[in-house]
């Protein structure tokens, strides 16, 4: 999605790009910064796979690695065509679970010249944070639930009074929770309901969390939560540009389409409006995760943001020495 190739904002603005190497796509983000404003110039995503089957061996293969090397040069060639200065990588799950995860971010550093550096769940939930803040800033509510379903994990912040309360990091992203659950398609009821139970054990520590407020929001940041808020926007606006705000569902707005999820096949699933091809096998297990914690907390409502931890990235890249 390309924007602009002139500076959106000031002459002191800083235009620069980040990878973000997710354990199912490869995300690119060029964007001008200046203090805290953000404005996107360009955004790409290539499949890479990069965690498939990483579940038993830990070991990224040759396959993935090759994928993974091509997809960083490619997007970081676009960066630097669109006058980034400076261009850098960020690997998470997948990356920092795998055995050859640090020897793999040295050899494609010094193939590419684009660092990268594996970061800690911890960091990633932190980033994911600052990048969902720069658009929904945190005193719009009491108190909210972020959640980003990622390929490899899922990371899930708490927020209260303007302030992050407790952040984790689950080993329960789409890709791994898949491989994991292996259901039907389409899937029958015992084994979504066996899913559930998948979820149970990962998010323990959450469910047991003592919240002082109850989250009166869900915001879904960036990866399925774009999707959800597309397929919503196309059934009722085909072929229309959705933009970049945040995209607010309802309670029942939102389990209409987790149940349509979760009766579908593949097939059907890419048929409709506005679900990508690399998406949709991962649809059923994240729309069943994503209401699974609406429903176990009674969330009310869900708001889809755009923005996430490549925005934070951004934001952080100076004060963290990135760039």
């Amino acid at each position: 999605m390309a924007v602009s190739e002139k500076p959106l904002i000031g002459t002191g603005a800083n235009r620069m790009a980040i990878i973000d190497m997710g354990s199912n796509t490869f995300n690119l983000l060029v964007a001008d910064v200046e203090h805290q404003a953000i404005r996107p110039v360009f955004t790409e995503k290539i499949p890479v796979l990069l965690g498939r089957g990483m579940n038993s061996s830990r070991h990224i293969g040759l396959e993935a690695a090759k994928r993974a090397l091509q997809a960083v040069e490619t997007l970081q060639k676009k960066a630097f065509a669109l006058h980034s200065s400076h261009c850098f990588g960020l690997a998470t799950a997948a990356m920092r679970e795998a055995k050859n995860g640090p020897e793999l971010a040295r050899q494609w550093t010094t193939q590419t010249g684009c660092p990268i550096r594996i970061i800690s769940g911890e960091q990633e939930a932190e980033l994911i944070a600052l990048g969902v803040q720069a658009q929904v800033p945190w005193n719009n509510f009491r108190s909210a639930l972020i959640m980003d379903i990622g390929g490899g994990s899922t990371e899930c912040i708490a927020i209260a009074e303007g302030t992050i309360q407790k952040l984790w990091s689950f080993k329960a992203g789409a890709v791994r929770m898949l491989e994991a659950w292996q259901g039907s398609d389409p899937a029958h009821a015992s084994e979504l309901q066996s899913l559930d139970q998948l979820h149970q054990a990962r998010f323990a520590p959450l469910l047991n969390q003592h919240f002082s407020q109850k989250p009166e929001l869900l915001l879904g940041s960036s990866g399925f939560f774009d999707t959800l808020a597309e397929l919503d926007f196309q059934r009722q606006a085909a072929g229309q540009n959705r933009g970049q705000e945040p995209y607010p569902m309802d309670l029942a707005q939102f389990m209409e389409w987790n149940t349509r999820i979760q009766k579908s096949s593949l097939r059907e699933r890419l048929s409709w409006p506005g679900m990508p091809e690399f998406r949709a096998p991962y649809a059923v297990v994240s729309a069943r995760q994503t209401a699974f914690l609406m429903q176990y907390f009674q969330i009310p409502r869900l708001l889809c943001v755009r923005y996430s931890l490549k925005e934070g990235a951004l934001l952080a890249a100076r004060e963290k020495g990135w760039v």
